[in-house]
């Protein structure tokens, strides 16, 4: 019972070793990120807008690979199909997929740009958050700036410290974000029936001011605008397809999805968009969510963790089994086979013979065989028809007499010859 029990400390203390070296590193205070996708049910996630469509029936599809798969995927309708993006990504796109979303686009499918450009998000690992969407549009001969606040020079050097602190405390206010009313412009398919919709927004950010322009005939639509006059939603026409910019990311969120006009906004867009056989799609891909190998989901998923439980279980019962493993090990007693016994004589004979005598031993064997197979009346006549035979050689018969005399010492190159003739004769 005692080893049972060094055993089983010494099992636990080896899990604890393995646990303490395959651990990943803790991050202290920091939850998971709520990311916009279709699966996350977050503040910023895209689940309550995917539920919502399931339930009136809108075909959706959740896109797990990069942005060729659209035109790849036999699932898609050739055209109008409306495909929603969230900027910035939390997985960089390559410039090929660009490259791809612009043809598709102009095949007759719409583009929903969500653009956090008025509200920092946590996975963004940069300020400029429509980067991505600048250069899409740049390619699409779009100019979309950022046009910033005029300050007045000197100004955080002027005044005492109570100025600078209440500057201070008004710049931490104007980083956390409020719920902004936003209004529509025109009046357009876009804006039917919406009186208002709200975003969480910076009041910081809002000092910036996005513009929109082209040096070509395209067309581009300001659909509403926030009560500083600051643009927030765009449509632009894109060959056959059209593209909805949206500054305010988090429109369709979780939270703020079923707020003001936020619902019938999204209607309107899918009857813009979105024919008979088509599809809304949710990029999903680059927060994350992937068809092809993700380490990250991977260590994620409960059957692995499930799996490995399993595995300590059997181990654990295998190491406290039947076996004492703190046993002393018991030799074990070797058989002793026919086949042991003929090499443990051989062996016996063959470093106690002269190599002459086995040499003669060995001829006069093979004669006997020849004798017997070829009924041949005596060794002298098995000699004369070794010498007529075509196929032996006269120096193989010459090493045999040799070796019948007992004046050859060569037992490899004999027992060779002596094989070969055997072979050739008596086989």
């Amino acid at each position: 019972m005692r080893d049972r029990l060094l055993t089983f400390a010494a099992a636990v203390a080896a899990l604890l070793v393995a646990f303490i070296f395959l651990k990943p590193p803790h991050d202290d205070g920091h939850k998971e990120l709520s990311l916009p996708t279709t699966e996350d049910a977050g503040v910023e996630g895209l689940k309550a807008l995917k539920t919502w469509l399931e339930q009136g029936g809108i075909p959706l599809l959740s896109l797990r690979k990069r942005y060729p798969e659209l035109a790849n995927s036999a699932a898609l309708a050739e055209s109008g199909n409306l495909l929603i993006v969230s900027l910035p990504f939390s997985r960089e796109a390559l410039r090929s997929e660009w490259q791809a979303l612009i043809r598709w686009i102009g095949r007759g499918n719409s583009l929903l740009i969500l653009g956090h450009a008025y509200n920092r998000q946590p996975w963004s690992g940069t300020d400029d958050c429509l980067c991505d969407a600048v250069r899409l549009l740049k390619d699409l001969e779009w100019k979309l700036t950022k046009l910033m606040p005029e300050r007045a020079k000197g100004e955080n050097d002027r005044g005492g410290i109570q100025q600078r602190i209440e500057s201070l405390q008004s710049g931490l206010q104007g980083v956390k974000p409020v719920v902004t009313e936003i209004f529509p412009l025109t009046a357009i398919s876009l804006t039917k029936e919406v009186e208002r919709l709200e975003s969480r927004m910076m009041p910081a950010l809002l000092d910036e001011t996005w513009h929109l322009s082209t040096a070509s005939d395209q067309l581009a639509l300001r659909a509403f605008t926030t009560g500083l006059d600051r643009t927030v939603v765009w449509q632009i026409e894109a060959g056959e397809g059209r593209i909805f910019l949206s500054l305010a990311g988090d429109i369709f969120s979780n939270e703020m999805l079923n707020r003001a006009g936020n619902a019938r906004l999204f209607k309107n867009l899918l009857s813009l968009t979105l024919a008979r056989d088509g599809r809304v799609i949710f990029d999903d891909y680059h927060f994350g969510l992937s068809d092809l190998y993700d380490p990250e989901q991977f260590f994620r998923d409960s059957r692995l963790h499930r799996t490995i439980g399993l595995v300590i279980v059997f181990w654990f019962i295998y190491v406290l089994g039947y076996s004492n493993r703190l046993a002393p090990v018991r030799a074990k007693k070797a058989k002793v086979s026919v086949l042991d016994s003929v090499e443990a004589m051989a062996g016996f004979f063959a470093g106690r013979l002269d190599k002459k005598m086995v040499a003669r031993e060995l001829t006069r064997h093979l004669l006997q065989d020849i004798r017997l197979k070829r009924h041949l009346r005596d060794e002298e006549a098995v000699w004369r028809w070794l010498e007529r035979h075509p196929q032996i050689l006269d120096n193989q018969i010459d090493l045999m007499r040799e070796a019948a005399q007992q004046r050859c010492s060569r037992l490899n190159l004999l027992t060779d010859t002596l094989s070969n003739i055997r072979t050739k004769i008596l086989s």
